[in-house]
């Protein structure tokens, strides 16, 4: 699997209209990607690594190089995480720990779960 990095990379290149290379630490708006590149490359982040990209978080801080996309992406990807884990472990700790154990009445067929005219085997009409 790619890095992080190395995604985000690809997205950018893939919005990006510059002719110079870009470097992970580039501006990416002085390098030649406008506004409307960054809402493209926020909705294609979206997509990619099925995180929620709020308006206000598409500025320069988040989306100001490659680098720091990258980094944004990987906050977001750990705090999912964590709230999984987080949603794993509240889960399991509500869990009631008084319930008692399957009666082995359960386990097997009673009496009136067989049908003593059947003989198990489908007549031809």
């Amino acid at each position: 699997m790619k890095a992080v990095q190395d995604q985000v990379r690809e997205l950018v290149r893939s919005v990006w209209s510059g002719h110079l290379g870009l470097s992970d630490d580039a501006p990416l708006l002085e390098g030649g990607v406008n506004a409307v590149d960054l809402r493209t490359l926020a909705n294609l982040v979206e997509e990619q690594f099925i995180i929620d990209v709020h308006e206000d978080e598409i500025d320069d801080t988040h989306f100001g190089s490659i680098a720091r996309l990258a980094a944004y992406v990987n906050a977001k990807l750990a705090a999912l995480q964590t709230c999984r884990i987080g949603s794993a472990m509240v889960w399991h700790r509500d869990i009631p720990r008084d319930i008692p154990p399957l009666s082995s009445e359960l386990l097997v067929p009673s009496s009136r779960d067989h049908d003593p005219d059947s003989t198990g085997t489908e007549s031809a009409a």
